[in-house]
């Protein structure tokens, strides 16, 4: 190659990354979570015995708070403003190599009408190292970039069960 063909390639990825760093830095809306969550924890043995209308495992639940929901939510929107700003290019990709990438959330047990993106969060039981059977879930909006915590799920076998608030 000439060194007009490695100033002008200069240039492009130069240019490229400048473009890719611009998006990422752009401001990310945040909206608190409006509830606190909380989950029914099953447990097998449980299952059969009732207490009144309630089955027994019913009564033992684990509450995830709004500040803990808003943390979660916060640290997913910030990885994946990262991936989708820079989506493709493999040069912005290695700036981003300790950041992991967001699970999408794909159940849809949760509401969406405005082309909102839903990813899972770690969530972790109070008083635990931490249980990976529960998840927040956090929505996106590409567009606007609108982020928010709209609840958690429990991870089952058979899928997820959405999570009461």
């Amino acid at each position: 190659m000439s060194l007009r063909s490695y100033i002008i390639l200069y240039i492009f990825i130069s240019v490229h990354i400048f473009a890719c760093v611009k998006a990422a830095s752009l401001s990310i809306k945040f909206i608190p979570s409006l509830n606190n969550i909380g989950c029914t924890k099953g447990n097998p043995k449980l299952d059969n015995k009732k207490f009144l209308k309630f089955k027994a495992s019913d009564l033992f639940s684990v509450r995830f708070s709004k500040n803990k929901i808003d943390i979660a939510a916060k640290n997913v929107c910030v990885a994946v403003n990262k991936f989708q700003s820079c989506k493709g290019v493999k040069v912005c990709r290695v700036t981003n190599k300790f950041s992991e990438k967001p699970i999408p959330y794909l159940d849809g047990q949760f509401p969406n009408r405005d082309g909102s993106e839903f990813y899972l969060s770690h969530l972790f039981e109070k008083g635990k190292i931490g249980d990976k059977d529960y998840r927040g879930v956090v929505r996106w909006n590409p567009r606007t970039r609108e982020c928010q915590g709209v609840g958690a799920v429990k991870l089952t076998k058979a899928g997820s069960s959405k999570c009461l608030e």
